[in-house]
């Protein structure tokens, strides 16, 4: 084949060769649609919670009502069906004192000195005979300075009389101190005897009675 033929037939080759790359280039554009597809919008909508239910009310417990004590009430006593008849004494006065002329200020246990003044126990012929062993004590104890001139003092005594007229002292409660207590003791080493005459049913009896101090100059 001579030099020139060689040459047509690789130039027919070629054309062909670029025919057919031509072609499959065309089909490929064809089928690519012209313009790119849209993205779609996806709409999301948000559904809101529904809202919480409101708390639960506590209901507080009402106070529970105190407990009273029971508070016993004491019986009243029955009236006595006898009342004794009052004699013939006039009415006793309404300040305590010694049954006695008015004399002073008063005794140095706070006692005033009053005629017709009432006893600390009146009533009966024991109550009279306890007055008047009671101011017998007191009288002792006013002359003795040391005893009138301290503080206040409440001195409880146990007194027994005799039939001769002595009298037998003994201390059962006192807020006096010991030294004033002593003292007022030894004011009873002996007997002491008191002008009262004692009526029938104190023989052997003892009588309690209180000795006040105010503390008076």
């Amino acid at each position: 084949m001579t030099r020139e033929r060689w040459i047509w037939v690789g130039v027919v080759t070629l054309f062909l060769l670029f025919g057919v790359a031509l072609y499959f280039a065309v089909t490929a554009l064809s089928q690519q649609p012209a313009t790119p597809p849209q993205k779609k919008q996806q709409i999301i909508s948000l559904v809101k919670p529904p809202p919480p239910p409101p708390p639960e009310e506590k209901m507080e417990k009402p106070p529970e009502p105190e407990l009273q004590e029971e508070v016993e009430i004491p019986e009243l006593s029955e009236m006595p069906e006898e009342i004794p008849e009052l004699g013939d004494e006039p009415p006793p006065g309404e300040q305590l004192g010694l049954d006695a002329d008015g004399s002073g200020g008063g005794d140095a246990f706070g006692l005033v000195a009053r005629k017709g003044g009432r006893g600390l126990l009146s009533g009966d012929p024991m109550a009279w005979y306890a007055g008047r062993l009671q101011d017998c004590i007191n009288d002792l104890l006013q002359d003795k300075e040391s005893i009138r001139t301290v503080g206040s003092y409440r001195v409880d005594l146990r007194v027994r009389g005799r039939s001769d007229g002595s009298v037998e002292v003994k201390v059962v409660s006192s807020t006096a101190t010991d030294e004033l207590l002593d003292h007022i003791l030894t004011q009873f080493d002996r007997p002491i005897r008191c002008n009262v005459d004692q009526p029938p049913q104190a023989q052997g009896q003892a009588l309690k009675i209180t000795l006040i101090g105010e503390g008076r100059d």
